[in-house]
């Protein structure tokens, strides 16, 4: 595996913060991992935007996986909240796929799915889930994804034998 930062993606100002590590894994795709955060207060509109630049920078690349780990403070379960509606349609433009569909933040009073995984290769994992511990506001996110086998090549051998041998 080779890891390489993506230093012009990374970000952090009154908006969003955010960092992405670049992988070459054996058997895969290029991947691209980023973690994001935008706060409460932060204009959602501008956030939009820089993200919406910076995936399709990442899908100019050509074939390569994107992961994306975030809190983008967007409760995902209100499905007529603007904001939400705003991003579920960035998702839907530049299709990535969500992979949490449950509460991740949760309170005495409320419960909201502001933490998110993203990705463009939805069928590359084979578990995800959210797991509470109950120290933190916020639930653990988990996901394991799938193995790639590697190709493996046959031959057929003709099997020879003393009698089938002739000098």
């Amino acid at each position: 595996m080779k890891l390489f930062g993506v230093q012009e993606w990374s970000v952090c100002n009154q908006n969003v913060e955010m960092i992405w590590l670049g992988m070459d894994l054996r058997l895969t795709p290029p991947t691209y991992v980023g973690a994001l955060y935008r706060s409460r207060n932060g204009n959602i509109d501008n956030f939009l935007d820089i993200l919406q630049n910076l995936l399709i920078d990442i899908q100019g690349l050509g074939g390569a996986d994107q992961e994306i780990m975030d809190d983008f403070n967007i409760n995902s379960l209100l499905k007529r909240d603007s904001k939400n509606k705003k991003y579920q349609g960035l998702l839907q433009c530049l299709k990535l796929s969500a992979l949490v569909h449950e509460a991740t933040c949760i309170t005495v009073f409320t419960s909201a799915c502001i933490d998110h995984m993203l990705t463009n290769r939805q069928s590359l994992y084979n578990n995800v889930g959210v797991f509470d511990l109950g120290l933190f506001d916020h639930a653990h996110i988990y996901l394991s994804r799938k193995k790639k086998k590697p190709n493996v090549r046959s031959r057929q051998f003709n099997v020879m034998t003393t009698d089938t041998l002739t000098l």
